[in-house]
């Protein structure tokens, strides 16, 4: 198989978490990173008083994954 070279630019995931330790009654947007198989957590995006409006933070171009039984539970939903 020819190589392949990887882009230098990683792929963002976007993980919206209810209710964290860090931001107790809030919705967080979190950036996560993804480069050459290595997951890295990047900026906080923002946060919002709900689901919906923590949404409204995610890049309109991302399709929702629904989250994996292995998650954190605070973890409602992740976007690529």
């Amino acid at each position: 198989m020819p190589h392949r070279d990887l882009p230098e630019e990683p792929l963002l995931m976007y993980a919206i978490y209810r209710f964290p330790a860090d931001y107790p009654g809030d919705y967080v947007v979190r950036i996560w990173e993804v480069r050459a198989g290595q997951v890295r957590p990047g900026p906080l995006l923002g946060k919002g008083k709900d689901l919906a409006e923590a949404r409204t933070l995610i890049p309109p171009d991302t399709i929702c994954v629904e989250r994996a039984t292995v998650d954190d539970p605070v973890i409602v939903e992740t976007w690529l």
